[in-house]
């Protein structure tokens, strides 16, 4: 049974079928994604993806390619959040980036099937990252 696509403007179709077809996307692309007000949403604090969002994602993991969060957000707060539900969409681990480029790794589950996150990589932030991550929260 075909899934029925959510409404999309003729021209947005167009565009996306033209990528599609003039790409190199379905053998070797990947995205990588922002996750606050892009991916994720939030409303009355409940953090959630969009079924839209969730449509699209579910569409890009059929067809193989990787997805890869990019965000602010350090390893727990994506597993707290939203962590669960994006790997239900995923079916596999998922690589994330995360505290602007300091920690890489995944989000899985371990041999109890509780959420963890495997580091693959760390770095320190520099301290102009620090003071501007600080003013953000100053403000």
């Amino acid at each position: 049974m075909e899934r029925q696509r959510p409404d999309l403007n003729p021209e947005v179709t167009a565009a996306i079928e033209q990528f599609v077809r003039e790409s190199d996307f379905s053998a070797s692309g990947g995205v990588i994604t922002d996750l606050d007000g892009t991916a994720v949403h939030e409303d009355q604090g409940r953090i959630y993806i969009p079924p839209p969002v969730e449509f699209g994602l579910k569409a890009i993991y059929e067809r193989g390619r990787p997805v890869v969060l990019n965000s602010l957000r350090f390893p727990l707060s994506v597993m707290r959040t939203f962590g669960k539900e994006w790997l239900a969409i995923a079916g596999a681990p998922i690589p994330v980036i995360s505290m602007n480029g300091s920690q890489l790794g995944y989000v899985s589950t371990d041999d109890k099937q509780e959420l963890c996150f495997e580091e693959i990589a760390a770095f320190p932030l520099a301290a102009r990252d620090i003071d501007s991550v600080l003013t953000g929260v100053d403000a």
